[in-house]
């Protein structure tokens, strides 16, 4: 039996969405404990994927089969024991892919386990490579963006969170984010506007980066709440500003408002995360404003950042 259990990923924003010359995207991102995506493997007569995402799972191991890892490994069942919900921002189907994909790699005793060489058999890193390197290594990340190659970007950045800082998830009931053709059409709109993807990545380098490597926690909200604004105004003419929707806009105003600074959307949303170094105090507040916007309807999930990324047990 191989058990695998992989974080979440938080995606704070790309830097060059539209550029088209020179490296594009570029990755912000951290890696989160919870709520992750666990799976079980056991040997079998045959292939099997059962359990949440099943259907998912199967599309992943159809591909596989196809592959290195298909051809190598004998029949297992693969039971999904956990998986956070899919297209709320949180990174779900890179995770529940590359999960599938090292377990196979266990299976068939291959060495080379390295999530930058399995995301392409699995159809991953076509964009942002954060989830691909934080399932390795979990942390706060920055990825160098896609040159002209098909590779996976390189990490240009890795450092730890403190361990008294907690991350806030507001999971809403709002429509899912952006995925599949959606996605892929809205990349297709983008207009590049010169001077935004240098002013982000002059905020990352100089700002973001270096907040966080001094655990200046005040300095580091501020700064990752004005870059994931930033970064989503790249996708105002797509989603009508720099948020997925106006009740998103609305629940981070009322929250900054009460004195979060580290507040923002993950990816195409609509999960909502508010970093912080108090989460008590950030606790109440978030259950005043849902309460006071009529979101009683919304979970929320109190997490660590991940250190150390995917975990292997037999």
């Amino acid at each position: 039996m191989i058990r695998i259990r992989t974080p979440s990923r938080l995606h704070f924003g790309l830097i060059a969405p539209a550029a088209k010359m020179g490296r594009r995207f570029g990755g912000v991102g951290m890696m989160i404990d919870q709520p992750g995506v666990q799976i079980r493997l056991e040997p079998s007569r045959n292939w099997l994927v059962h359990g949440p995402l099943a259907e998912r799972g199967q599309a992943v191991l159809d591909r596989l089969l196809s592959t290195y890892l298909g051809t190598q490994t004998p029949p297992h069942a693969i039971r999904i024991e956990h998986a956070a919900p899919e297209h709320m921002g949180l990174g779900t189907g890179t995770q529940l892919a590359l999960a599938i994909a090292r377990g196979l790699a266990e299976a068939a005793g291959i060495e080379d386990k390295a999530a930058s060489q399995l995301a392409p058999l699995v159809d991953r890193g076509l964009r942002s490579a954060i989830g691909t390197h934080g399932f390795d290594r979990g942390g706060f990340l920055v990825d160098g963006g896609k040159s002209d190659s098909d590779d996976v970007a390189p990490l240009v950045s890795s450092l730890s969170v403190p361990e008294d800082w907690r991350i806030i998830l507001i999971l809403s009931p709002w429509q899912p984010g952006a995925h599949g053709l959606a996605e892929r059409d809205a990349f297709g709109q983008l207009l590049e506007i010169p001077g935004r993807a240098e002013a982000l990545a002059r905020q990352v380098l100089l700002e973001l980066l270096p907040a966080l490597s001094d655990g200046d926690f005040a300095a580091f909200a501020e700064s990752l709440h004005q870059f994931n604004r930033g970064a989503g105004e790249a996708f105002a003419a797509v989603q009508g500003g720099p948020y997925a929707s106006a009740r998103i806009a609305t629940l981070i105003d009322h929250l900054r408002e009460r004195g979060q600074r580290g507040v923002g959307q993950s990816s195409w949303g609509p999960t909502v995360f508010v970093v912080t170094d108090d989460v008590d105090r950030t606790m109440r507040i978030v259950a005043r404003v849902l309460e006071e916007l009529g979101l009683a309807a919304a979970s929320v999930v109190v997490a660590n950042a991940n250190i150390g990324g995917v975990q292997v047990s037999g």
